[in-house]
């Protein structure tokens, strides 16, 4: 992140730092270079085979996996690359590999020394990996075919012909392990052997796709019939898409004349179906409270598994702007000013809503604050299904904005305490 090293030299050329960094350097003119290097000097370091013949008629797992590693490093390495361009490797009558020592300069010695190390380490984590590959294969057979009695786990190795390998301190027995090699169609039909005797060992029962097919989810509409309704769902739609006089009544109506007033979100994120309850009045800036309700559809588009996703119980609670709304905002906005929510902080208590629920929300405005001609006020609300609390919201905080101090907002603001946080900050 940040701006590149060479802008910012850039920026600064004309600086005084700047002057003085080239009027250091200006009298102090670089060495030419001696001697260039020769990159035809930088061939790596590649292993030597051995070319004494084995004495010990029954080879031990080592030995076995480091000749056929060097096997398979003369077929693949005719032509070596290392990042610099080298020449194809050569071999004499012997099967020996010819390395240049020729090397004469200093840096081409330690960048040949660097590539044969490095090469020095790659084939030895390869040995290992075939080392530990066949060790697993070994102890799978073991188990399988001296224990258990069933198809052995074998794994996938290079086509190479089957083979015994025995510990050098013991005699062989019918226990001694055996290194097998099997075609694959042998090895699919043992792994489907031994993946049902362990299944059935087990207690666990491999039921196939049927086995996992689960029913529909049967979602019941069993939504909130209270007994008085301020406003209703086609009510909440006018507020959202018509006039605010068809709504709170003509007194409201010079709103409707204003560029801009508070509104619902409206088609499919209208999610408030009635106003049930309504504690406030016009013009006076007071503790308020309203109750709204909404019916869970059961076809809703954003349900998951028949639940409602957390950011739905969250939007639902939207009707601090119908309360504020009715207080009169748009009577001292006159347009000139819209809502943002600033803040707030949201617990769940239980398990999210299922289609066909009524979520009910208890929304309260608690306070405000002006500064000049914003005016920012504090809320929070409880979440109910039926009688059961599932999400509770405090702290809340909106206001009212100019587009201009919108456009000139400098967003979350980090004080020093919030920054030692952060900085102090542990991942669980």
């Amino acid at each position: 992140g940040g701006k590149a090293i060479f802008d910012d030299i850039i920026e600064k050329v004309q600086s005084a730092e700047m002057a003085g960094i080239k009027q250091a350097f200006s009298k102090q003119p670089l060495a030419n270079v001696k001697q260039a290097i020769n990159l035809n000097n930088l061939q790596p370091k590649l292993l030597a085979t051995s070319a004494e013949p084995v004495q010990d008629s029954a080879p031990t797992l080592v030995n076995t996996a480091q000749r056929a590693n060097q096997s398979i490093q003369a077929k693949k390495r005719s032509t070596v690359v290392t990042g610099v361009q080298v020449k194809k490797t050569t071999t004499n009558t012997q099967s020996k590999r010819q390395v240049r020592t020729d090397v004469k300069h200093q840096a081409s010695k330690e960048i040949f020394q660097e590539s044969a190390t490095h090469q020095a380490f790659l084939t030895t984590r390869q040995v290992a990996g075939q080392q530990i590959s066949k060790l697993i294969e070994m102890q799978a057979n073991a188990s399988s075919h001296t224990a258990l009695k069933v198809p052995a786990y074998t794994a996938t190795t290079q086509s190479v012909k089957a083979q015994s390998v025995e510990p050098r301190s013991l005699a062989p027995t019918a226990h001694t392990p055996k290194l097998s090699v099997v075609s694959s169609n042998e090895q699919t039909d043992d792994l489907v052997k031994a993946n049902k005797y362990w299944a059935e060992k087990s207690g666990f029962k491999i039921k196939g796709p049927a086995g996992y097919s689960y029913p529909p989810l049967q979602l019941k509409e069993q939504f909130s019939q209270p007994e008085n309704i301020i406003w209703d769902t086609a009510d909440l739609v006018e507020f959202a898409e018509g006039d605010i006089a068809k709504v709170f009544g003509d007194e409201y109506k010079i709103i409707d004349s204003y560029s801009r007033r508070v509104r619902l979100p409206t088609t499919d994120y209208l999610l408030v179906s009635r106003v049930t309850e309504l504690e406030a009045t016009v013009n006076e800036y007071k503790k308020s409270y309203m109750c709204t309700e909404y019916d869970i559809p059961v076809d809703a588009p954003f349900l998951i598994d028949g639940q409602i996703p957390w950011s739905v119980s969250v939007e639902s609670g939207q009707c601090d702007l119908l309360l504020i709304s009715y207080i009169g905002i748009d009577f001292q906005a006159k347009g000139d000013r819209v809502y943002r929510l600033l803040d707030c902080q949201l617990t769940f208590l239980e398990e999210m809503a299922f289609g066909g629920e009524t979520l009910r929300y208890e929304i309260h405005i608690d306070s405000y604050a002006r500064n000049g001609e914003q005016l920012l006020f504090f809320f929070h609300y409880d979440c109910y299904v039926g009688d059961k609390k599932v999400l509770i919201m405090r702290n809340g905080c909106a206001g009212f904005f100019t587009d201009d101090e919108l456009k000139h907002g400098k967003g979350v603001i980090h004080n020093d305490k919030d920054k030692a946080e952060f900085a102090n900050a542990v991942k669980t």
